[in-house]
């Protein structure tokens, strides 16, 4: 009788071990299968935020009640990407990280650090470690040596 009662007991362990596993891997892939939806949701609604930055930044009239509207909107967007886990990559200064930014071209500077972002053509996002989009930039480059120095 003890005999069964200790199989007994080391079976309902086992299995509550089995269960709570089971729930640990179903969060696991809730979340996971949640940050997927957020990665995808922005992705289509970078194109459109992209837009509505240009619009602000070739508008020249300051005082248009239209671009007054765009403009709290952009202001709006990077609050509402913060609620769901998305931040914005905008290196401006830093140094280049492949993992985070995409280099479209180079520049030839003296007065920087080569690999120092100069320009940021396009905001990356990250949603927690999950790159959505790399920050597209400029970089420094090295300076060439003169020809006939030593």
């Amino acid at each position: 009788m003890k005999k069964a009662l200790a199989e007994s007991e080391e079976r309902w362990m086992r299995l509550n071990a089995d269960l709570q596993n089971l729930q640990r891997r179903g969060q696991k892939e809730r979340e996971q299968a949640r940050r997927l939806a957020v990665r995808d949701v922005v992705r289509a609604l970078l194109p459109v935020i992209d837009n509505l930055e240009r619009a602000i930044g070739t508008t020249v009239a300051n005082d248009d009640p239209v671009l007054s509207g765009v403009r709290m909107v952009c202001d709006g967007i990077p609050r509402a990407l913060a609620e769901s886990g998305v931040s914005v990559v905008a290196p401006l200064g830093g140094l280049f990280d492949s993992r985070f930014h995409e280099a479209i071209a180079s520049e030839v500077r003296a007065d920087v650090a080569p690999g120092t972002v100069l320009a940021v053509r396009e905001k990356g996002y990250v949603l927690a470690d999950l790159l959505i989009r790399p920050a597209r930039v400029v970089v420094a480059a090295e300076p060439a040596p003169v020809e006939g120095s030593a």
